[in-house]
């Protein structure tokens, strides 16, 4: 079986992420961040995780832009997922563009929010609901205006810019528990491209990689656990749905062990993060017996 044109955009785009980060390899620095006492090759092995995860997100979501507009629709993605993600790529630019670092983070960070506005203005020509495409359009217009701005009152700006970086943190945190209700709701994942799914999947376990190997702020590393564990329970459903019974539940027994590393990483308060986990899924359904175990 060929490749489809989807498979094909998806791969040569992440080509051109590698092209990006070879050309700025002078300035990739894989001894930063590390742990104290720890082996030196632990870090290394975190920085390039967190390489890997910043090269797979430039292709994570053409898939899914290229299935909306090849059915011309958005019917099964949630808009909440759609306005998070963007609002927290953009609220993370408007942070990254003050800080000294290297040329291929900037050129991540602003790539990332165009595509999230592209996907959020699918959602303002192809969503039937009304409401929808308002608010939609609403979330456009307003960061447009406050990049206008942001431009011009640089300095004020940049006085709320680290602060409104924790509302990107927490808003990367949940993007993905809407979706699971969404998919719960429809007993399907038909509206999410599956090259996403993949890509989504391979890049959050870098991530959670960096993350457990690495010296980050406990924001990130909060972050890093919900935004692992729901893009985890989001291929388990998608798994379920198709009738697959025994690799969910090995997934789900994975974010055991990825709970534990986050106690140790953020001490023994760290359990209420796999707690309130399990709540905000359970509400969702996605791990409920009939949604592991049974297909239907």
């Amino acid at each position: 079986m060929g490749w489809t044109g989807h498979q094909i955009v998806t791969v040569s785009v992440l080509v051109a992420a590698i092209v990006a980060l070879c050309i700025c390899h002078e300035q990739v620095n894989l001894h930063s961040d590390c742990v104290a006492r720890w082996p030196e090759a632990s870090c290394i092995l975190g920085n390039i995780a967190g390489l890997c995860s910043a090269v797979l997100w430039f292709s994570c979501l053409v898939p899914q832009l290229l299935l909306n507009c090849t059915r011309r629709s958005v019917v099964g993605l949630s808009p909440w997922w759609a306005g998070a993600n963007f609002l927290a790529a953009y609220v993370n630019l408007n942070f990254i563009l003050r800080l000294q670092l290297p040329t291929f983070t900037y050129i991540s960070g602003l790539y990332m929010p165009i595509l999230e506005a592209i996907i959020l203005a699918q959602f303002v020509v192809f969503d039937p609901s009304r409401s929808v495409r308002s608010v939609a359009a609403f979330l456009l217009c307003m960061t447009g205006a406050a990049a206008v701005c942001a431009l011009i009152f640089w300095e004020a700006f940049g006085e709320v810019a680290g602060h409104a970086e924790w509302t990107a943190v927490l808003l990367w945190s949940v993007e993905t528990f809407p979706q699971l209700w969404l998919n719960h709701e429809r007993g399907s994942t038909s509206g999410q491209a599956l090259e996403t799914l993949a890509v989504t999947f391979v890049g959050k376990t870098t991530d959670f990689l960096g993350m457990a190997l690495l010296d980050t702020p406990t924001q990130y590393r909060i972050m890093a656990y919900f935004s692992t564990s729901s893009a985890y329970l989001n291929v388990c459903q998608f798994l379920v749905f198709r009738g697959w019974k025994w690799f969910p539940a090995s997934v789900v027994a994975v974010l055991g062990i990825y709970s534990a590393v986050l106690v140790v990483k953020v001490g023994w308060w760290g359990v209420l993060a796999p707690v309130l986990l399990v709540i905000a899924t359970t509400k969702a359904g996605t791990l409920r017996r009939q949604c592991v175990c049974d297909p239907r």
